[in-house]
């Protein structure tokens, strides 16, 4: 790598550290300056414990008559006469072991804390990524590999947040290295500048540990064809056991599978590498300044309490430089994150403030396209200049063929998405200006392959309007003639469908999701092939239940089978992304354009009557 890509590194390793603790600060102030008061009280009593060691040797040599031989001992000595405190053997024991506990119940709580912090940060990154996700433009999310998304609301937060703890842990260590370092120096100046000096050459050669970041950056980028890969394969079993696919797909996750492991395994020897070299070099040390000190002239108990001091000294720089690696290891995944929120923020649908929105209940009068065009990033134009009025109460039909255009234009509907040129008036008002929540909660939407949770067939009914009744479910399934089949199965209502309703056939789930929406009863009722899967009786029966609807709600009605929409109030034929015919069923066989052909393919005549 370049000293160019060094500088790089270095300054985005700096930009990320500091987004992450302004996040921390903005949301957490006081999770983030807990850990770091108990750093500070526990580098004081570590401190404190520390410096009782040389009075403890001095009270062993002489137990009777303890005679300090340090300035350190006699600063106790002092202390503990002002409290009317002996200078004895036992009140020093009881002193170090108060000191001790005290000590270890600040390390409890410091436990306590950070994973407290770590929990609060990770669920609300978690929660608030996601409901970005939620709240994004449906062309970027479909832009996304699902694998990817998964991979960063799951395990990159997870690695993003376990970041932040080794950096407060970094702090801790730190922290208490330096009161180790104190109390050293109180002892023997001369031999904690010899420790530093001799320090000095292992942190200077360790400041830079961009191979570790460029490493956490493979493993977040391997996490991230990992996840993608399990999610693919697990979405198209099916096809995978149809085309005898089972030896490929297992090797390619296998690939995928082991890249993630081969990186997180040099990582850990990365981290690894560096402890044993500093464990050989600072027990080199210990020994060197042991050697120093034995022909220095310093006390037999200062010399002793200095090298135990120097021993608990050195798994805290250890742990310094360990959780810095593995901050720099996982600060990647954070960059993840962030980059993503970016992302999914600049992708939002515009939203006019709270002030400024209106919360529609009813459609009053019509909902109009007034030269509507759109166009998606990846796949050009979809719409050009579509003016088209449908009036409340009015069932419109949407034909053409495949790609024309026709999902596209209800997803502008539904607001899925935002035109790209012109504006959707709902009532007069730019669909822009309606609380989005309050306009689809008008709105009943049935696509051709529906989405079904994981969950009771009930259920999945009932997320169409949560305050409706057991009843108000049944009315709904028998409109939707899907009453019978559901009695049919294991356990009736209370059924598991499993992940996207597998469990069901296609047109058993189609009128599942006609029965969730029929159950919102909305003002407006989108069908996107909704009937495509049902047999002549079912959808005949289906039809009736919708005849009966359309004196009560605007229905906009997509379909290829045609005779779906003959009884239509009006029929839009759309071809390339333009509106070339527009009429009901008589008028546009009559002057036997477009739609005349779509039906006489159908058909094979053009009946009129």
């Amino acid at each position: 790598m370049s000293s160019v890509a060094n500088e790089f590194t270095q300054e985005l390793i700096q930009k990320m550290t500091k987004r992450l603790l302004q996040y921390i600060l903005k949301n957490y102030p006081f999770y983030f300056f807990a850990p770091l008061g108990m750093a500070f009280l526990l580098a004081v009593v570590e401190g404190a414990g520390m410096g009782m060691l040389l009075p403890l040797i001095d009270g062993l040599q002489s137990p009777e008559a303890i005679v300090p031989s340090h300035a350190l001992s006699k600063f106790l000595e002092q202390i503990l006469a002002y409290f009317n405190m002996p200078f004895t053997l036992p009140v020093l024991f009881i002193v170090g072991m108060s000191l001790f506990l005290i000590q270890a119940i600040l390390e409890y709580l410091n436990v306590q804390v950070s994973a407290r912090l770590i929990d609060k940060i990770q669920t609300s990154i978690r929660v608030n990524l996601f409901s970005a996700l939620l709240d994004a433009e449906l062309s970027y999310v479909n832009r996304k590999k699902v694998g990817d998304l998964v991979n960063a609301v799951v395990v990159e937060t997870h690695r993003g947040t376990v970041a932040f703890n080794h950096l407060i842990n970094a702090f801790v260590s730190g922290a208490l290295a330096l009161a180790y370092l104190v109390v050293a120096f109180v002892i023997s100046w001369q031999l904690t500048l010899m420790a530093a000096l001799l320090t000095l050459p292992i942190i200077y050669l360790t400041r830079k540990r961009k191979e570790i970041h460029t490493k956490g950056t493979e493993i977040s980028q391997a996490n991230e064809r990992f996840q993608s890969a399990t999610v693919e394969f697990f979405i198209g079993l099916r096809e995978i056991k149809i085309l005898g696919l089972f030896g490929l797909i297992s090797e390619k996750f296998y690939e995928v599978a082991s890249s993630v492991s081969t990186k997180e395994r040099l990582l850990a020897v990365l981290h690894a590498r560096f402890a044993l070299i500093y464990q050989v070099v600072a027990l080199a040390f210990l020994f060197l300044i042991a050697g120093v000190g034995t022909n220095a002239a310093i006390s037999l108990p200062a010399m002793a309490a200095f090298l135990a001091i120097l021993y608990r000294l050195s798994p805290q720089m250890t742990a310094v430089q360990k959780n810095r690696d593995k901050y720099l290891g996982l600060l990647p995944s954070f960059e993840v994150i962030d980059g993503l929120q970016a992302e999914v923020d600049a992708s939002r649908l515009v939203h006019v403030s709270d002030l400024e929105k209106i919360r529609p209940e009813r459609l009053q009068t019509e909902i109009e396209f007034c030269n509507v065009g759109f166009s998606y990033d990846d796949r050009g134009s979809a719409l050009h200049a579509v003016d088209l009025s449908i009036p409340k109460g009015q069932t419109i039909a949407i034909v053409g063929s495949s790609g024309a255009g026709k999902s596209t234009l209800v997803d502008l509907v539904v607001r899925f998405y935002d035109p790209s040129e012109g504006e959707i008036l709902v009532d007069g008002v730019n669909l822009k200006f309606l609380d989005i929540a309050s306009w689809r909660s008008m709105i009943g939407y049935v696509s051709q392959d529906p989405f079904l949770f994981n969950d009771t067939i009930f259920n999945n009914i009932h997320y169409g309007k949560l305050d409706a009744s057991a009843a108000d479910v049944m009315v709904a399934t028998k409109r939707a003639n899907a009453h019978d089949f559901i009695q049919e199965m294991p356990v009736g209502y209370d059924t598991v469908i499993g992940d996207q309703g597998v469990m069901l056939s296609g047109g058993q789930r189609q009128r599942l999701a006609l029965a969730r929406a029929i159950l919102r009863d909305p003002p407006v009722l989108i069908l996107d092939e909704a009937t495509s899967d049902l047999d002549t009786r079912s959808e005949r029966l289906i039809q009736d239940a919708l005849d009966q609807m359309r004196r009560e709600r605007t229905i906009i009605l997509i379909a290829h089978r045609l005779s779906t929409v003959e009884s239509a109030d009006q029929i839009v034929v759309l071809e390339e992304g333009h509106i070339v015919e527009q009429g009901d069923h008589q008028e546009l066989l009559q002057i036997e354009g477009k739609y005349a052909e779509f039906y006489a393919l159908q058909y094979g005549t053009h009946r009129t009557g």
